[in-house]
């Protein structure tokens, strides 16, 4: 592992150390997310300063709200990183008001959305992102009405903040679909988070769709099962990562073993799959190409919190299903 990754790896750790310690939170992997976003920013977490970014968002929001569930932590290292968090924050509300406009409830999925339209340096074009991001949502729910829904909207926002056009975002996802739903076949939903993020990234999609299958073909290689499921789309991060699917797939393995040894990432807390997700996201904003190193650290910080988001989705589905199993058992 090249020293650069190393230190990124050191970093995420002892960020989710010091997370962890003082933010007690029910889902672990949310304290992970936050450590990518100080991670992506080159950062030591700044605890005194998110308390302080704690009591103002406690001011602006109930305790019902998106921004007060999952992805507290996650605002939380997002706010104490800005030069003025409350202004940061109430720029991130009224961005997720408007993309809450017209729908009786909003959704922690919608609030990851407005995260990262408000990382995007979009003040002067928030309301043509948000139109544009709608658009996109309708199109992507007219061609694949049974698996477009909120999950969706993070990577979408990211998409309507390039500067394609809706009519091209769209042709290279279904693209990007049709070709990597046969690479990963009975993995639909999957497979259309994928094609989201590797149609971020600058080149033909027809290269990058090569080079993700590639560097999945390398993993395999090298032992590693890498998931199907929730954090296929984080392979969509490397697509603009100038070194061979060989080269990548190495570090990735690397980076795994490393986090490993680390408290917060071991089998029992996480599970290897996500180990390498994160191990993944890691080695794309350590290798991002020069110029891109800003989107890959918002991208990694939108990758890691989905994916987070997804866990804590699958955690709770998991255990009302066997708390009604247990209760049927009466």
């Amino acid at each position: 592992m090249k020293e650069l990754l190393r230190a990124g790896c050191e970093l995420l750790a002892d960020n989710r150390d010091v997370i962890n310690k003082n933010f007690k939170w029910d889902m672990e992997l949310m304290s992970v997310a936050g450590s990518v976003v100080y991670t992506g920013a080159g950062q030591t977490a700044d605890v005194q300063r998110m308390n302080a970014c704690k009591k103002i968002l406690k001011r602006y929001e109930g305790i019902f709200s998106s921004f007060r569930s999952n992805m507290e932590i996650p605002a939380l290292c997002k706010m104490a990183l800005a030069e003025d968090p409350e202004g940061y924050l109430q720029a991130l509300l009224a961005i997720y008001d408007k993309l809450r406009k017209g729908k009786i409830f909003g959704s922690e999925y919608m609030a990851l959305a407005a995260l990262s339209i408000c990382d995007g340096n979009m003040a002067s074009r928030v309301d043509q992102v948000i139109e544009r991001a709608k658009e996109l949502m309708a199109r992507m729910k007219a061609a694949h009405p049974l698996l477009t829904s909120d999950e969706d909207l993070p990577p979408v926002a990211l998409l309507a903040m390039t500067d394609k056009s809706v009519d091209q975002i769209i042709a290279e996802t279904e693209y990007c679909y049709d070709v990597m739903k046969k690479k990963f076949s009975f993995h639909n939903n999957s497979v259309q988070s994928l094609s989201h993020f590797i149609v971020l990234g600058e080149g033909s999609v027809e290269e990058k769709c090569a080079k993700i299958s590639a560097i999945y073909d390398a993993l395999v290689v090298k032992g590693i099962s890498y998931g199907k499921d929730y954090g296929l789309a984080s392979l969509g991060a490397l697509a603009d990562v100038e070194m061979t699917p060989e080269e990548i797939a190495s570090e990735i393995a690397d980076a795994a073993a490393y986090l490993k040894t680390r408290k917060g990432f071991g089998d029992f807390v996480m599970g290897k799959k996500t180990r390498v997700m994160f191990a993944v996201l890691l080695t794309a904003q350590a290798y991002a190409p020069a110029g891109r190193a800003g989107d890959a650290s918002v991208l990694g910080a939108s990758l890691s919190m989905v994916i987070a988001q997804e866990l804590a989705l699958m955690t709770t589905v998991a255990a009302c299903a066997a708390s009604s199993a247990s209760g049927s058992g009466h």
